[in-house]
């Protein structure tokens, strides 16, 4: 297998986002060529076997590196920081569209020293079923626990991108409060740690926004001095 398409398996198959229609991707492609002064393509070999029909490629000038940071700083709405697999050249997002999110690759071009390729794809549909919310979930003694509390610890790592491992143990404590204050931080809801109805809806929402887990153990530590 070609070298350039090992890096790429996170962006074609990772992610719990919605759906995009194959128009967004158009115009996700043509935001990405203006901003980038680049040339909309066909996408090059071994690009033309990755995702679907709906693919599209990007040629521009200049590094992968400065193409990131350009499209960092574009005004497009990115799902939040640059992910790369074994090789960090090879950096992969997604782009808020009104249907959804547009995965977007930024690579080397293949056999153009200089020159950098922007692959964008639909998003496969991965969208959750959001669970009955049933009560308000807050950290306190004794502390909670049951299904829900295993839920939304599971839906928490799967928008901040970790792995779930054995999942949620199930108990609502520290950990959890700081996960969810960071979760409400980055999506517009006041940062209480407090699960009300409006927050269970936003988490098990397609439009739930990524958020860092280092900012959730900042937040863990933080509290647990105070404390």
């Amino acid at each position: 297998m070609s070298r350039f398409l090992l890096p790429v398996f996170a962006l074609l198959w990772g992610g719990v986002l919605a759906a995009t229609s194959p128009a967004d991707v158009d115009r996700a492609t043509n935001a990405v060529a203006v901003n980038l002064n680049g040339v909309i393509r066909p996408c090059p070999s071994p690009f033309q076997l990755l995702g679907t029909a709906n693919r599209r490629c990007v040629a521009a000038d200049g590094s992968s590196a400065l193409t990131r940071q350009l499209l960092s700083v574009s005004g497009l709405n990115l799902y939040g920081g640059w992910r790369s697999d074994d090789d960090p050249a090879y950096v992969y997002n997604w782009i808020q569209m009104p249907s959804g999110y547009v995965k977007v690759m930024v690579a080397p071009f293949p056999n153009r020293p200089g020159s950098t390729l922007v692959f964008l794809d639909v998003t496969a549909s991965s969208a959750v079923t959001a669970p009955a919310f049933r009560r308000t979930l807050r950290l306190s003694t004794p502390r909670m626990n049951g299904a829900d509390v295993v839920a939304l610890q599971n839906r928490l790592m799967d928008v901040s991108k970790v792995a779930r491992g054995a999942g949620g143990d199930g108990w609502f404590g520290p950990v959890t409060e700081a996960n969810v204050i960071a979760f409400q931080s980055t999506n517009g809801l006041a940062p209480s740690g407090v699960v009300d109805r409006a927050t269970w809806t936003k988490l098990f929402s397609s439009t739930a926004r990524f958020f860092d887990p280092k900012l959730a153990k900042a937040i863990a530590e933080r509290n647990k001095v105070a404390k």
